[in-house]
């Protein structure tokens, strides 16, 4: 199967059906999550890998042309974050992430105002893989520190909404005169 789905295209309008689709979980085609309704993308990879044989039955193979954006919008949690989980190696996410901003040099403007992947360099472009022991230490380490941040970011975000709150009923006192400033 190959597919080349409308870019930034958005499915607001098949939001119900789409979305009483994903209700039926790993029974349905978007079961491993929905994207954000901005960019249908991952539906339509979701409805292929849903069409694919087993291997037992002689396999499937599917190709699906993308812009980079599936590859790496969402944060950790979101739809597009857990159709990737879903879809990929979890090293593989890893190494997507760590290598994004040099994937995305390689793409460049052309004249006439589309983006186009600038071949000559992938000659060079060089990744390393582990043997699979490694990247499961890997992607071990990698998981319990994020997780680390994950909770320091939360709590900071606490914190930040606590302030706001204080700073708003200072605000307020002051005005009512509650408190004395001078």
């Amino acid at each position: 199967m190959i597919s080349n789905p409308p870019y930034g295209k958005d499915w607001k309008k098949e939001e119900p059906f789409v979305k009483e689709e994903a209700d039926r979980g790993t029974a349905g085609r978007f079961g491993a999550g929905l994207p954000r309704i901005s960019d249908g993308q991952l539906l339509f990879l979701q409805q292929m890998i849903s069409k694919m044989k087993p291997v037992s039955e002689g396999g499937s193979r599917i190709a699906i042309v993308m812009n980079g954006s599936p590859l790496f919008t969402g944060d950790a949690g979101s739809g597009e974050s857990e159709i990737r989980r879903w879809i990929l190696p979890e090293f593989l996410i890893w190494l997507l992430e760590g290598i994004k901003e040099r994937l995305l040099a390689l793409i460049e403007d052309s004249a006439h105002g589309t983006k186009c992947l600038r071949t000559d360099q992938w000659k060079t472009f060089e990744v390393f893989l582990p043997t699979i022991d490694e990247q499961r230490t890997i992607c071990r380490h990698l998981d319990h520190y994020t997780d680390r941040l994950r909770t320091i970011i939360s709590k900071a975000r606490q914190q930040i909404e606590r302030l706001q709150e204080f700073r708003t009923a200072l605000i307020s006192a002051t005005v009512t005169g509650k408190i004395d400033v001078r």
